[in-house]
């Protein structure tokens, strides 16, 4: 079922797919200002704590935690995330806080 779910949502356009899970646009706009500020803080962290931390090991940081992420977004469309009773905003405002 969670296969036939993702496979529908991912042959549709990319900009259709924030009407699959029925978000305001005034919503999707305080989730890009969210991204910013989380891009904001990503940059202070890296000036502040990483700048002596190896390249190496900074990269294999940054695919875990993106490979983390895109499970979560994987739980979002296959709605994973309604049955442990946590609701689309807030997977779709922390997912763009984080990435």
């Amino acid at each position: 079922m969670a296969t036939y779910s993702l496979c529908s949502v991912f042959r549709q356009p990319i900009i259709l797919r924030p009407m699959f899970l029925n978000l305001e646009a005034s919503f999707l706009g305080t989730v890009r200002v969210v991204g910013w500020l989380g891009l904001m803080f990503g940059t202070f962290a890296y000036n502040h704590y990483l700048k002596k931390m190896r390249l190496r090991t900074i990269l294999m940081l940054a695919h875990v935690g993106f490979s983390f992420m895109n499970l979560l977004n994987i739980a979002l469309v296959a709605r994973t995330n309604v049955a442990f009773g946590i609701s689309d905003k807030i997977m779709v405002l922390c997912g763009s806080a984080f990435q």
